[in-house]
């Protein structure tokens, strides 16, 4: 049925519908720079900020906030590009016994596409690579990273918004680069987040669809379908860890009670299953949370947005011919980010019971996730990361094999611009996680990694 409701949510992109209004678009400029997501433009007529449709507030979305600095955005341009990097891995082997080390050569091209009008927002993102290890061929990897949104304003107070990411990798180093700093949000998770086998066969995917209909001055109302998959094709590189899916839908009420302030709730229903072979579980969450959301600066020269979100959560989680477990618990998840010509930063904390991630059961998870970026001077920049995540077994009683544990994973980059085209780039990533129990984990499970890279990048106008 949750299937069907996301389906349904999708095939709406496809019905016509026509402008209430005929702005002008920008398909004829040229790549533009933007300093805010959503700031206004230089000639926007409207008569006041309460008259302009509302936003989308971060807790009834799973958009991450940005991770560019303002001036390094550019819409309408697609761009192609090809890097080579070049590294050191002290640890290639977690969950081994041995413990060694090798280098590690990565090629990768990548396209990217980005295209902004004034009825829609559009960003594909696709960046396979090559990777060969020196000492252990065996670990040698096609890694597939794809990511796409889609926002349709289908009339001024009628806003439909799809996204979905794709990951296929080996290694932990193989995910996208936000990954390792957190991916900063400002809802609740899908599913359990943090645990990672570092150098496992994994195919990773994650999938939403958004409405938003303001039904008068200052009301929005909308839902979310959510899909997220988690699958380890070799069950033999992963002792503890299973194969997870979970399906999803929430509604939720927002007021614009002044110019920068959002007030609402969200009601959310997840459905996660979880493949261990002979005992299959199924967890039930019923979440419902009022939300806050504040636009503390909304200019070209920047923006800034906090949100808070917090209330009660009813889980439950059967294995077919076992009893149910079930109980009420608190919930809650805050976040504030900026973006600014020269700075970005994100941060989150949340506190919710989830399931899946490739665990089997309910856990009770406290994580927290950051992410910055500075640009120093005109060609140079640094930007910084770090998740911590820590959970514990909230079904203990039903499944005692793994209490809980938690895990670390950062990352610190520098790059300097060569010219329009080229870059290169130094950076260091750590993970470091504690899961007793998990038997892919448990043995060395720690591991570092420094590399150096040049990229080089041509782009081209669209929309002319």
């Amino acid at each position: 049925m949750l299937k069907r409701i996301c389906l349904g949510l999708a095939l709406l992109a496809g019905f016509p519908a026509w402008s209430q209004s005929t702005p002008a678009t920008d398909t004829q400029q040229n790549p533009t720079t933007d300093t805010s997501q959503t700031a206004p433009t230089a000639d926007e007529t409207t008569p006041s900020a309460t008259e302009a449709p509302m936003e989308l507030p971060p807790p009834v979305t799973g958009q991450a906030y940005p991770t560019q600095v303002g001036s390094d955005i550019h819409h309408n341009v697609l761009n192609l590009a090809v890097s080579g990097s070049g590294g050191y891995i002290d640890n290639v082997l977690v969950g081994y016994n041995t413990k060694v080390s090798s280098s590690i050569f990565t090629l990768s091209p990548s396209v990217s596409y980005n295209k902004r009008t004034a009825r829609t927002k559009a960003e594909f993102d696709y960046d396979p690579a090559f990777t060969f290890y020196t000492q252990v061929s065996s670990l040698n990897e096609v890694d597939q990273n794809a990511s796409g949104s889609l926002e349709y304003r289908i009339t001024p107070h009628f806003v439909y918004r799809m996204q979905d990411s794709f990951t296929k990798s080996s290694s932990v180093y193989g995910l996208p680069a936000a990954a390792l700093g957190g991916g900063v949000t400002g809802s609740l998770p899908i599913e359990l987040e943090g645990l990672v086998a570092s150098f496992a066969d994994r195919i990773a995917n994650t999938a939403t669809v958004d409405l938003g209909l303001q039904t008068s001055e200052n009301t929005l109302i909308g839902g979310e379908g959510s899909f997220a998959q988690l699958d380890y094709p070799n069950s033999a590189q992963v002792p503890g860890l299973v194969n997870s899916n979970s399906v999803g839908a929430s509604g939720f009420y927002t007021r614009r009670v002044s110019e920068h302030q959002y007030l609402g709730f969200v009601y959310q229903y997840l459905q996660i299953l979880s493949y261990l072979k002979g005992a299959e579980g199924e967890a039930a969450l019923n979440t419902f949370t009022p939300f806050y959301s504040f636009y503390l600066v909304r200019t070209k020269k920047g923006n800034l947005t906090a949100s808070v979100q917090g209330g009660l959560e009813h889980s439950s989680f059967i294995i077919r011919g076992g009893p149910l477990v079930a109980e009420w618990t608190p919930v809650v998840t805050s976040s504030i980010g900026w973006q600014g010509p020269v700075t970005n930063f994100a941060v989150a904390y949340t506190r919710s019971v989830s399931g899946g991630g490739g665990l089997n059961g309910l856990y009770g998870q406290y994580s927290m996730s950051g992410t910055a970026q500075v640009k120093i001077a005109r060609n140079w920049g640094v930007s910084a990361g770090v998740n911590y995540s820590d959970i514990t077994n909230d079904s203990s009683r039903y499944l005692s094999v793994t209490t809980g544990g938690h895990s670390i994973m950062g990352s610190v980059i520098g790059g300097r611009a060569l010219g329009k085209s080229a870059r290169f780039e130094v950076g260091y990533n750590r993970v470091q996680e504690s899961y007793p129990g998990i038997s892919a984990i448990t043995d060395n499970p720690n591991s570092d990694r420094v590399y150096g890279s040049v990229s080089y990048q041509f782009s081209r106008p669209v929309g002319r």
